[in-house]
């Protein structure tokens, strides 16, 4: 039997609201004072961007996830950082594969991304992630929305870099995209940047992921873009691991069409699975192959069109 399929856990992480603990508030922007892009190098496996981080000045390899609500760190780091967790609080992750678990929540005192430091972050525990790194072993962090959102993005996969911009939320133009680029003005819910798109010609919203290696469709939105069930009753089945590795089988269909901006994609494999923000997940079979920068103060979206 073949691998599931290795998608990040749909990154949608809700500390629970009945807690004793107070939760903080997350990690502080860093000042606009002389602040500067600072880049990142992306490496590539399983069609997934990755990047080095640090812990507590451990080097750590991460899933660059864009559709992640928070950062997530595996259970594995914590012992060999002597970083414990909160027994008292619990975070309430739900998946692609509809499955929502509690689990523990860790703070990690300094967690470094190129040259930008925070501190105190709070993150969920999950069981290693189910793809591969580029060395052979599963990420140690999901990079998720809470540490993206402070800054602006130039996420260019195929150049196989990240690069951090002050952007918009200090007053600083981002710098111009080569060749021809169109914008998309999208909005930003819940860390995740969604922007306008036409699916089978019908006009729909989907959320930017560069944590997803394949295209991915609500179950309960198909219909309206024209999929029937008995179209997916007769669709191949295919095993997706979601969070904390739980495994089902989702119906892989093909979209005639998805129109992003200027762009028009032809017969697109995609998967229909469970709820997800917006009506479809746009994942790397699209953001791999282009340069692509996201402000998270408003939601636009530059893209640069690739050649061919």
């Amino acid at each position: 039997m073949s691998d599931p399929i290795a998608l990040s856990r749909r990154g949608l992480l809700a500390l629970a609201p009945l807690l004793a603990a107070r939760c903080a508030e997350g990690p502080a922007a860093p000042s606009c004072a002389g602040a500067v892009p600072i880049p990142v190098p992306v490496a590539v496996s399983e069609a997934l961007p990755f990047v080095q981080m640090a812990v507590n000045g451990w080097p750590v390899t991460a899933l660059l996830d864009t559709g992640a609500e928070r950062t997530l760190v595996a259970e594995t780091l914590l012992p060999a950082l002597g970083l414990p967790v909160d027994p008292r609080r619990r975070a309430y992750q739900s998946g692609a594969t509809g499955v929502t678990t509690a689990r523990p929540i860790a703070t990690l005192p300094r967690v470094g991304l190129g040259t930008a430091t925070f501190r105190n972050l709070d993150v969920g525990v999950v069981d290693p992630p189910g793809m591969r790194a580029p060395d052979g072993n599963s990420p140690q962090i999901v990079l998720g929305a809470d540490i993206l959102t402070l800054f602006d993005l130039d996420i260019d996969l195929p150049g196989r870099r990240l690069t951090l911009l002050p952007g918009r939320r200090c007053g600083v133009p981002n710098p111009p995209l080569p060749g021809a680029a169109y914008e998309l003005r999208g909005r930003v819910e819940r860390g995740r940047v969604v922007v306008p798109v036409t699916i089978n010609g019908r006009p729909g919203a989907a959320v930017l992921d560069t944590g997803a290696n394949v295209m991915h469709l609500p179950r309960e939105r198909a219909a309206a873009f024209g999929i029937t069930e008995a179209q997916l009753a007769a669709a191949p089945q295919r095993r997706v691991r979601g969070i904390n590795n739980a495994v089902e089988s989702l119906a892989f269909v093909t979209i005639d069409s998805i129109g992003i901006g200027p762009e028009t994609l032809r017969n697109v494999p995609c998967l229909v699975g469970q709820a997800l923000m917006g009506d479809m997940v746009i994942g790397t079979p699209w953001l791999g192959f282009r340069r692509v920068q996201v402000s998270y103060a408003d939601g636009t979206v530059r893209v640069a069109a690739p050649a061919a």
